[in-house]
């Protein structure tokens, strides 16, 4: 295997083939052997040596020291100097080639090997340096290009977060697409950017937001939907578009808003909303940009985030329109139920006021069926009575405002039983309240209704067993909390659990004091609370009922 691969360049034939065989002798390739500088150049563009041992003084029109600056600046090859010179001027000439070494005539074999062999090693490292300092370079560049793409996505993801954070404030959402098209343009810093509205039933979209347009023309400039603009091309495309350059681009031809604006490259993307496309957001340059990866996925964030403003935006409005009419809704609902009451109230109370006198001024003349009659119209007139509180009652329960507070069920619950104490006790009934009752977030009033009527109902259908125990408590049951109030009565059978809470339905064997409204009034109460309610029965040995409701564990 060769140690170096060799051109000598020496017009001494004798000399050049002496040189040859001691470098051969040592191991090196001689590639060839000429006499001047042309022929040098020539041979050295053939055989690609490692190292160019060469005379000063040579043949023809280049001497050793031209040659020689030559092939340092074009192939930069090592030169080693062959000569027999020793004058100062000529070596102060051939020091400023840079040369590898000198070899002086006559040759020296241990000479000749230790410069070539230096000369090639010095090559080597210097080459190695140099691939080195190009691959440390690379590494510097490459280092700098992903930090300033790092930089500038960190840049992006600022500007979205920034513009996320207007939105979420519900500004103004022509304030908002203004702050958009500002934002878009600077962060990707291009001179214009452009939020267009699609209208309804036409074919054209309008220039709603944006920034570096001429003086006049936001707002009021349109732009056609058809498939010779970029935003129209856009808006059928629905994908982001980019051009590089405008000038040159086949898909469409412009329209005269980008023209008029000298306009190269540029990018844009639909505005989608719920029901197909709201419009489209672009931005775009004088310059001949090459839009990166990064940069359309932020424009595409950009886009999504205006389209869920907008979204939230319509939301908002029609909210305020789901609460406008509802609130109306309300106020009539409010007004019915108490005119309906006084209407009806009113001349129930005088037909019985009536009816009491005429009874009273002919009681003694009534026979059985007479007193039969009477009897009847006053059951009647009363039963109406009955309905009209029902009805009022029950319609309170969705018209009144709810004051949602922490409150300690424990407390609550103690103070039903003790309002309902000379009940409970005239009814020799034992009432049990299970530990740890937790805080809930409730109307208090409104929950000492829903216990209230749940302990009354208890103690109504308690039955004549000698085994009379109420028992209130509460079980975590996920997000929910599970109060029960569980009694030893006489149950309710399965056919009639669901008809208890509907209003004006009333256990048929079973004869009982009330309006039968108050499960009914339970059942709404709780659903406010965003609860539920239901029966389990019998509870044991055919006996009982479990009143269960719900209350959400936080809010």
């Amino acid at each position: 295997m060769s140690n170096g691969r060799i051109l000598i360049v020496e017009d001494e034939i004798f000399v050049a083939r002496d040189l040859q065989m001691n470098l051969e002798k040592m191991g090196f390739t001689v590639t060839s052997m000429v006499p001047s500088g042309e022929q040098a150049i020539q041979k050295i563009e053939e055989d690609r040596p490692d190292l160019v041992m060469m005379d000063i003084v040579l043949q023809g029109k280049m001497n050793g020291i031209e040659t020689a600056e030559i092939i340092n600046s074009k192939f930069h090859v090592p030169v080693v100097y062959l000569t027999a010179h020793g004058e100062k001027p000529v070596f102060d000439n051939a020091k400023k080639t840079n040369p590898f070494g000198y070899v002086t005539k006559p040759f020296r074999i241990e000479e000749i090997q230790k410069v070539v062999e230096v000369g090639l090693y010095r090559h080597r490292s210097e080459e190695e340096r140099k691939r080195l300092i190009q691959e440390l370079t690379k590494e510097v560049d490459e280092r700098r290009r992903v930090e300033r793409a790092l930089e500038v996505h960190a840049h992006q993801q600022r500007t979205i977060t920034f513009l996320g954070h207007k939105a979420l404030l519900g500004n103004d959402l022509t304030d908002l697409m203004n702050e958009v098209a500002r934002k878009v343009a600077e962060t990707l810093d291009n001179e214009y950017c452009k939020v267009l509205e699609l209208l309804p039933a036409s074919n054209e979209m309008l220039l709603r937001a944006g920034v570096g347009w001429k003086e006049g023309l936001v707002g009021d400039a349109t732009v056609h939907t058809g498939l010779d603009s970029q935003a129209g091309y856009t808006l059928h495309s629905k994908k982001p578009v980019i051009v590089e350059d405008l000038k040159t681009e086949k898909r469409f031809s412009g329209p005269s808003l980008l023209h008029e604006h000298n306009v190269v490259s540029g990018m844009s993307i639909v505005i989608q909303g719920p029901d197909g496309p709201w419009g489209v957001l672009g931005t775009h340059t004088t310059r001949r940009v090459t839009f990166t990866k990064d940069d359309i996925n932020f424009l595409h964030s950009v886009a999504n985030l205006l389209a869920n403003a907008i979204v939230r935006k319509r939301s908002e409005e029609q909210l305020i329109e789901t609460a406008t009419e509802v609130e109306n809704a309300h106020k009539e609902l409010k007004s019915f139920v108490y005119t309906v009451s006084h209407d009806l109230k009113e001349p129930l109370f005088s037909i019985d006021g009536y009816f009491t006198r005429l009874y009273e001024n002919n009681k003694d003349t009534y026979d059985e069926n007479d007193k039969r009659y009477s009897n009847r119209i006053k059951a009647n007139i009363s039963l109406m009575s009955d309905r009209i509180y029902e009805i009022l009652e029950v319609a309170k329960i969705g018209l009144i405002a709810y004051n949602l507070k922490d409150n300690a069920s424990e407390d609550i619950v103690k103070d039903v039983i003790k309002t309902l104490e000379d009940k409970i006790e005239s009814n020799n009934i034992n009432v049990l309240i299970k530990d740890n009752l937790p805080n809930i977030s409730c109307d208090e009033k409104r929950m000492r209704d829903v216990l209230s009527n749940l302990v009354t109902n208890a103690i109504k259908f308690m039955g004549n067993d000698k085994q009379r125990q109420i028992t209130i408590g509460c079980n975590k049951d996920g997000d929910y909390y599970k109060f029960f109030v569980e009694d030893t009565g006489i149950g309710i059978r399965k056919e009639y659990q669901n008809n208890v809470f509907k209003i004006f339905c009333r256990l048929k064997d079973v004869e009982v004091e009330g309006t039968g409204v108050g499960l009914v009034i339970v059942k709404k109460i709780i659903e406010k609370h965003k609860g539920k309610v239901w029966i389990e029965s019998p509870v044991a040995r055919g006996k009982g009922s479990r009143f269960c409701f719900t209350i959400p564990a936080s809010r």
